[in-house]
């Protein structure tokens, strides 16, 4: 990949280079200049494309579903460990979070519906 760091450093070799009033074969300095130009231009258009690659997917990763575990019930709630494990295990039982070995997830939607839900059996 060529990053940032790579594109400007080549921005400014080509600035560094560029000294064609000076020369005496003026054609063959502006034909290197020319070719040195599309080269760093097609590393930007790669670069800039990768870069936009990257903030897709990255933009991807962070619409997916979020899970919550213990630590992020107790820290929502303010609660302690045990109540924050209870709510987890109550949430698996009633067929909305997973468990996978010691460990307990809810995602955010599941959470909602499961909270709603609970709230509808203590107001019934």
């Amino acid at each position: 990949m060529a990053n940032i760091d790579t594109m400007i450093k080549l921005c400014e070799v080509l600035e560094e280079n560029v000294n064609i009033e000076n020369s005496d074969n003026i054609v063959e300095e502006y034909y290197k200049l020319a070719s040195d130009v599309k080269m760093v231009c097609r590393v930007l258009k790669q670069g800039i494309a990768e870069v936009a690659e990257e903030n897709h997917a990255m933009s991807l990763l962070l619409e997916r579903p979020r899970f919550y575990t213990k630590k992020d019930i107790r820290e929502m709630f303010d609660i302690g460990n045990e109540k924050a494990l209870k709510i987890l295990k109550k949430s698996v039982k009633k067929g909305y979070g997973v468990r996978l070995g010691n460990e307990y997830y809810i995602n955010k939607e599941d959470l909602e519906k499961f909270l709603k839900s609970q709230n509808d059996e203590l107001t019934e």
